[in-house]
C-alpha cells in the first residue's frame, strides 16, 4: 500500500490551526473528488472525519479506513440499495441516522458521506463542529419511540436530557422559515472568521447540510457549484504559478 507520511488531517489541524482559506478549500475539494470517485464506484464510506483523511508529504489528501464502508451498488445492480446498522462517529452523523430504531432500518450511506464531509469542512476552516449532534427534540428525556431497540440512535436521542443540540434545532427551524438560507445564524456562529464565508460557499454548505437526505446535494452537485469550480487544486503541494500549499505535517 502507498505510504502517506504527511500525517492525518486531524493532526494537521492541531499543528496548523490557522491555514489560509484557499489551502483549506483545496483540501476540501480533494476530499469531494475522492468521495465522488467512491460514490461512482457504488461505495459509501460511512465514517468521513479528519482522523480518516491522510496526507502525502506534499499534501495530497487520501481517504482511508474503510472498515465500515458499504458497497451500495455493484456493477450488476441497476439501483443502489440502502445501508443498515449505524456506525462511524456521532458528531459526523447526519440527522436521519438519529431516527434509526433498529438494524433493519435503512438509510442512504452516500448521503451520510456528504453530510459528514460538510462537518469536516467546518473542522478544517474553523476548528469547530457546527453541531454537537444533528437532532433536537425540544423536550426533556422521554421513552423511546415504539419499536426502538435499547441503544439505537432513536432511543439515545429520546433519552437526551437536554433534547439534543439547540443550535441544530435553530438551524432546521430557520431553514424552514427563512427564504434565504444564507441568513441562518449558523453562518455567523464562528466569530470574525465566519464573515469571510462567501455566498457561494454558504450555498454549497447549505446544500450539503440539507436535513433531508433525498434533497441533499450529491458529490457531483458539490463539485459543479461555483465555489468548487473557483478553487485551485495543488499537485502534491505545487501550484500552477510556482507557489506551494503547505497543508501537511511532514
Amino acid at each position: 500500500m502507498e505510504y502517506c507520511d504527511g500525517g492525518d488531517l486531524f493532526n494537521l489541524l492541531t499543528e496548523k490551526p490557522s491555514m489560509p482559506i484557499m489551502e483549506s478549500a483545496c483540501l476540501f475539494k480533494q476530499l469531494m473528488l475522492g468521495l465522488q470517485h467512491l460514490h461512482e464506484l457504488g461505495i459509501a464510506h460511512r465514517d468521513i472525519k479528519p482522523e480518516n483523511l491522510i496526507l502525502t508529504r506534499g499534501g495530497t489528501l487520501k481517504i482511508a479506513d474503510f472498515g465500515v464502508a458499504d458497497v451500495v451498488q455493484t456493477c450488476f445492480e441497476k439501483e443502489a440499495h440502502v445501508c443498515h446498522k449505524w456506525c462511524g462517529s456521532e458528531p459526523f452523523w447526519s440527522p436521519e441516522l438519529w431516527c434509526l430504531k433498529n438494524t433493519d432500518d435503512g438509510y442512504n450511506g452516500q448521503a451520510l458521506d456528504i453530510w459528514s464531509a460538510a462537518i469536516t469542512y467546518f473542522c478544517i476552516r474553523f476548528q469547530q463542529l457546527p453541531f454537537e449532534v444533528a437532532f433536537y427534540t425540544g423536550k426533556p428525556a422521554s421513552d423511546p419511540p415504539s419499536g426502538a431497540k435499547s441503544g439505537s440512535p432513536a432511543a439515545v436521542a429520546a433519552a437526551a436530557s437536554d433534547g439534543g443540540d439547540r443550535d441544530y434545532g435553530l438551524y432546521v427551524d430557520q431553514r424552514n422559515r427563512l427564504q434565504e438560507i444564507n441568513t441562518c445564524d449558523l453562518w455567523d456562529s464562528f466569530g470574525k472568521e465566519a464573515k469571510s464565508l462567501t455566498a457561494e460557499e454558504k450555498e454549497c454548505l447549505a446544500g450539503m447540510l440539507d436535513p433531508n437526505p433525498e434533497t441533499r446535494w450529491t458529490a457531483h452537485q458539490v463539485l459543479e457549484c461555483d465555489w468548487m469550480k473557483s478553487i485551485e487544486l495543488c499537485t502534491d503541494g505545487e501550484l500552477s504559478n510556482g507557489w506551494r500549499h503547505y497543508h501537511t505535517t511532514a
